[in-house]
Formats: structure tokens, C-alpha cells, sequence
């Protein structure tokens, strides 16, 4: 073999050499890219989960206040207004009038307007936009 056949074969061995090597780091590249796009498809749907895990909580949240409320407004709301009605038709204005009675009274009143303002603060409506946090 002539100096110049050598020659021609180490650059041809050299340039197959040189493609096989850049062929491979693009190869890596892009396996190392696809694992990149997997790991940020994988934490978007986590992202994702979550925002609709907590989505389900907030309606369960204003479901279940609303449900208080609404139980706070229609049963205790009315066994207390069922109860100020029949003191105040029933039991003689004298004795209404003593102190502890028109204390009692009082007590009934606002327990009242304070079962009605918190049955309508449990309102789901007001919660439906709301977050745990706020």
C-alpha cells in the first residue's frame, strides 16, 4: 500500500469516526431531551391534580357550609324564634318585665340575629369563590 492509500484511509476512518461520534451525542441529546419534556409533562399533571384536588375541596368546603347554615338558619333559627314568639304571647307582660326575664329576653333576641347573620355567612355563595387559605 502507498503512503497516500494510508492516508486517504486514516481520513476516511477518522471522518466515519467523527459522524458515528456526532451521531451518537445527537442521539443523547435527544433522549436527554425527551426526558426533560417527560419529567415537565409528569410535573404539570401533578400541577394539575392538585389544582383539582383542591378545587374538589373548596366545593366540599362551601357544600358543607352551606349545609350548616342552612341547618343553623332553619332549625335553631326557628325552635328560638318559636321560643321568643311564645314568651312574648303567652307569659304575662309582669313578668316580663322583671330584669332576669327581660335579660333572658334579650339573650333570645340576639341569639337570634346571630343565627341568622351566621346562616347567611355560610352562604355558599359567598364561599364559592374563595380559597382554604382566604
Amino acid at each position: 500500500m502507498k503512503n497516500e492509500d494510508v492516508v486517504v484511509l486514516v481520513v476516511l476512518v477518522s471522518l466515519t469516526l467523527l459522524v458515528l461520534a456526532a451521531a451518537l451525542f445527537v442521539v443523547v441529546i435527544g433522549a436527554a431531551n425527551r426526558r426533560h419534556r417527560h419529567r415537565a409533562e409528569l410535573a404539570e399533571l401533578h400541577l394539575q391534580r392538585d389544582r383539582e384536588l383542591r378545587q374538589a375541596e373548596r366545593e366540599a368546603t362551601g357544600q358543607a357550609l352551606s349545609e350548616v347554615g342552612r341547618e343553623l338558619h332553619d332549625n335553631v333559627g326557628q325552635l328560638l324564634t318559636v321560643t321568643q314568639l311564645g314568651l312574648r304571647d303567652h307569659v304575662d307582660p309582669k313578668v316580663l318585665e322583671h330584669p332576669r326575664v327581660a335579660v333572658a329576653l334579650e339573650a333570645l333576641d340576639q341569639s337570634v340575629e346571630e343565627i341568622r347573620r351566621l346562616g347567611r355567612s355560610l352562604d355558599q355563595d359567598r364561599w364559592q369563590d374563595r380559597t382554604l387559605l382566604t
